[in-house]
């Protein structure tokens, strides 16, 4: 009988349980943010650097279609190699077609 008055006295958790579970997860916190903000970074850094080479990949194969045209942003959407999407994108990130290279503006 005293058993159970004992474990109906203890129905919640204690200020000390609480607070030490609220500092373990604050200190898990500390610990994993700025290791996903490094792996997102990384990520965006990985990501631009594919879409600059995929940009150049679509600039050598209109060059190779079109040998005739001048290697521009308008021509390059006008002829399909690339979308209005990515043309943004190129906006965006300051890549500038110059012949058949192209390269990072400041």
């Amino acid at each position: 009988m005293k058993q159970l008055q004992k474990l109906k006295k203890r129905a919640g958790f204690t200020l000390i349980e609480v607070i030490t579970t609220i500092f373990i997860m604050s200190l898990l916190m500390i610990l994993i943010l700025p290791n996903i903000h490094r792996i997102r970074e990384f990520a965006e850094q990985k990501q631009s650097q594919a879409f600059f080479q995929n940009v150049q990949n679509q600039v050598d194969l209109f060059r190779g279609q079109y040998p005739e045209y001048e290697v521009t942003l308008p021509n390059l959407l006008e002829h399909g190699y690339i979308s209005k999407a990515q043309a943004e994108q190129i906006n965006r990130e300051k890549i500038l077609i110059q012949g058949n290279q192209i390269k990072r503006g400041s």
